[in-house]
């Protein structure tokens, strides 16, 4: 059996220089998704560069739980609340409805590989956000 970990919003740190390569991004419907990433060794990634679930009547930002399924091995999740333009789908295909083009507010995770890390790292979460759930995979290519 797998445990789950939370990550605590609170937790707001300021990451490295900011270095990826976007390979794939892949949905199976509105709530299931894999995006392969590539990171150099030591540097960081925003893998979700800000999970809103906007309210669709007045786009005020609803805290998000996210819960770690598969904990990264090679590196760690940084969480940091960002103000972004809402697109007008979500990763998994969702309508952002009247907020998409709006500044929202949002939950940014980045992953920060650790200096010495190379190969293949996994991350799973599960985002709920009343009434929506979202369950991303994050295949991360250390280089």
């Amino acid at each position: 059996m797998k445990t789950a970990t939370a990550i605590s919003i609170l937790a707001l740190f300021a990451a490295p220089v900011i270095a990826q390569e976007i390979l794939e991004v892949t949905c199976e419907n509105d709530n299931k998704c894999q995006k392969r990433i590539a990171v150099p060794a030591g540097a960081s990634v925003i893998i979700a560069p800000g999970i809103a679930m906007p309210n669709s009547k007045d786009c005020s930002f609803s805290v998000p739980t996210i819960t770690t399924i598969v904990p990264p091995k090679f590196g760690k999740l940084v969480p940091k609340i960002v103000a972004y333009t809402a697109p007008a789908r979500e990763l998994g295909g969702m309508s952002t409805g009247a907020c998409a083009g709006r500044t929202v507010k949002g939950l940014q995770l980045t992953y920060i590989a650790n200096a010495d890390a190379n190969g293949e790292d996994k991350i799973v979460i599960v985002i709920q956000s009343k009434p929506r759930v979202a369950i991303t995979e994050y295949n991360i290519k250390i280089r």
